[in-house]
């Protein structure tokens, strides 16, 4: 198929208008790629950080109910040894007799 010169002149400049659209069409695509790993580069690092604080937070509850356990456990000893001294022996006296 031969193409004669007047369809030359025509066809010439469409194909540099194609290589445009050509051109736009895959900047297109590549500015589409980077803001969607913009996107999910933020999202990764909202959920880094969520993550992050989530754990303190379950630390911090932790640690808290640590120290409440053992302050507790510290009064139920006081209260024990109290218990201990005001109890009567059953046949222990309380008195020493040294007439002998």
């Amino acid at each position: 198929m031969s193409l004669k010169l007047i369809e030359l002149q025509v066809a010439i400049p469409r194909t540099q208008d194609a290589g445009k659209v050509q051109e736009k069409l895959q900047q297109q695509s590549q500015i589409n790629q980077s803001h969607a790993a913009a996107i999910e580069k933020e999202r990764s690092e909202r959920n880094r950080t969520s993550v992050e604080k989530q754990e303190r937070t379950d630390k911090q509850q932790f640690d808290d109910r640590n120290r409440s356990n053992a302050h507790h456990h510290q009064q139920n000893r006081q209260t024990h040894d109290q218990e201990k001294e005001n109890v009567k022996h059953p046949y222990k006296g309380q008195r020493i007799d040294f007439s002998g």
